[in-house]
């Protein structure tokens, strides 16, 4: 059963995103909340929502020991229909940029789960940290 629930709980983590993704996207495009707006929204979902949501694709897939790549493929396909829909050749550009976002991420939490225990065992040379119950 906890097999179960674990598989559906990382469908979710790398369906919303995407579907997040190309939500912001459509509605850019589709000038939806009006022309000036829509531009704008494309702009930020372009320049600095996808990455950020690439990153943290890259940080959930070291934490759940799963291949970055493997993690991000909904985000990747959802980004891949907005650019053959919307977009032209020059947009190529961004798979690499949110390509490294994603891998960023995914050394981050490697770097932060270092620090992370080197830090704990310097508090734990001081005296301060100890997981062990006092008797």
């Amino acid at each position: 059963m906890k097999r179960f629930l674990r598989r559906n709980k990382l469908l979710v983590i790398k369906i919303v995103p995407a579907i997040f993704i190309f939500i912001l996207f459509a509605s850019g495009f589709l000038n939806i909340p009006g022309k000036e707006i829509g531009k704008t929204i494309v702009l930020v979902t372009l320049l600095v929502i996808t990455p950020i949501v690439f990153f943290i694709n890259g940080f959930l897939s070291r934490k759940n020991e799963i291949n970055f790549v493997v993690f991000s493929i909904p985000s990747y396909i959802s980004f891949a229909i907005v650019f053959f829909v919307w977009m032209n050749s020059t947009a190529l550009i961004y798979f690499g940029l949110y390509f490294i976002s994603n891998f960023l991420g995914y050394m981050f939490f490697k770097l932060d789960k270092r620090l992370s225990e080197k830090n704990k065992v310097k508090l734990e040379n001081a005296g301060f940290y100890t997981d062990k119950k006092r008797v």
